[in-house]
């Protein structure tokens, strides 16, 4: 990617003396060859044209290789790769008849002339496209912002691969001991620590909603046999929600439970695992649940020795307004990449557990634990757990940096992505 940032072209023109001209074409753009400390070498591919006494010419190729350092610019918040020298390092490609070696002397000073001078005057200092002096972050509110980063550190893991390190503002970490080259032959690799993403997940819940309420009403069917059971032991007990008169020759046809679910989102207290997934030990969820017990009744009159039906008619049971609960004892969210070459969290997996005040039969408390589960995991918001990167332009182009996503791995200290670009 970094010779991309070259211009297409080079083209020099000089004099080695005065009988000795040449003209130096940069062929394509510069290959990186190896990456030290904060040091990259690039090769490039040359093609010369050789006058003499501006009658005899001569086409002649070589390779020139180029040292340079990358530099963090703080005022600009840029990196810029300085070329800060040059040298050739193998013979001179022959095309053609034989050159002579007094012919291929001048070749090769000319070469080194051009390379160490005059080449790099046109670009002694790139760009790179990088954005990393500030990640987008999607907010819920469907705006974007922009978060500011501070770079630490820039250094070779190997001869393949360069490390750029950064802070969020205000956070420190990160050891430069313990890098390792987690490309696995892609061109580029993204690492987050688990205290980034708490930042990120921090900004995100400080633009969301407050308090952020959901309304969910809906019906679960119910057992005839277990609301009568559950209704006779009413009309035995003390204490209860139900007239026996209103019951009195009535005969139940359809049961169910008709519930008003509030939930109350928070920030949530997480963790990460192996497997690309993220642990809630506390999904910071409050629910408030309305519950009415219902049947669709008919009335039974007696004619003498015929029973006669009459009806049907929708009878409330029992209301049970429950207030603050809070039901989620875990959850689970599964790690993707989104169209916006995010890594997001969307939620998978939880556990409810209902603790009403009302004696309900445990078929009703099963089914309500799992309808509350399901309705959570429909509304519950993907999160961010990284910003949007690479989503710059090259520098002095229209040429647009594309990410192809290939692994997303995590484990309980960080999460890691690469890919290729294309």
């Amino acid at each position: 990617m970094l010779g991309r940032l070259f211009k297409p072209s080079y083209n020099i023109s000089g004099h080695v003396t005065k009988t000795f001209s040449y003209d130096i074409t940069l062929i394509n753009s510069p290959t990186v060859q190896a990456f030290k400390d904060n040091t990259v070498t690039f090769s490039c591919d040359l093609q010369a044209v050789l006058n003499i006494f501006s009658v005899f010419k001569r086409k002649l190729e070589t390779r020139a290789y180029i040292a340079a350092t990358i530099n963090n610019d703080r005022d600009s918040k840029k990196l810029h790769v300085h070329l800060e020298e040059s040298k050739l390092v193998s013979e001179p490609e022959r095309k053609g008849n034989v050159v002579s070696k007094e012919l291929s002397s001048l070749f090769y000073k000319a070469v080194t002339v051009a390379v160490s001078s005059q080449m790099l005057k046109q670009s002694e200092k790139i760009e790179l496209p990088t954005n990393i002096y500030s990640f987008t972050i999607a907010l819920p509110n469907l705006e974007t912002k922009r978060v500011e980063t501070e770079v630490v550190d820039i250094t070779s893991v190997d001869l393949d691969t360069l490390a750029i390190c950064f802070n969020f503002p205000g956070h420190v970490g990160g050891s430069r001991g313990k890098l390792v080259n987690f490309t696995e032959g892609q061109d580029v690799a993204f690492s987050i620590s688990v205290g980034a993403i708490r930042q990120i997940m921090r900004l995100w819940w400080s633009h969301a909603e407050k308090p952020w309420v959901t309304l969910i009403e809906g019906r679960v069917d119910v057992g005839v046999d277990c609301i009568a059971n559950f209704l006779a032991q009413l009309e035995s007990s003390q204490d209860h929600s139900i007239e026996p008169k209103q019951l009195v020759d009535k005969e139940l046809h359809e049961c169910w439970v008709d519930y008003r679910l509030t939930a109350r989102l928070q920030e949530p207290d997480f963790s990460l695992r192996e497997g690309n997934e993220v642990g809630f030990t506390d999904l910071g969820v409050e629910l408030d649940l309305d519950i009415d017990l219902r049947a669709n009744m008919r009335n039974r009159i007696h004619d003498g020795v015929v029973c006669v039906e009459s009806g049907p008619e929708i009878v409330t049971l029992a209301s049970f307004n429950e207030g603050s609960l809070a039901a989620v004892k875990k959850a689970s969210a599964d790690m993707s990449i989104d169209d916006d070459y995010r890594v997001v969290a969307r939620m998978r997996d939880l556990e409810v557990l209902l603790e009403l005040k009302c004696d309900l039969p445990s078929e009703v408390t099963d089914l309500l634990n799992g309808v509350v589960k399901r309705h959570l995991i429909e509304i519950y918001p993907v999160l961010p757990v990284s910003p949007s990167v690479l989503e710059d332009l090259i520098p002095g182009t229209d040429l647009e940096i594309k990410f192809s996503p290939c692994k997303l791995v995590s484990d309980i200290e960080e999460v890691s992505l690469n890919g290729a670009i294309v």
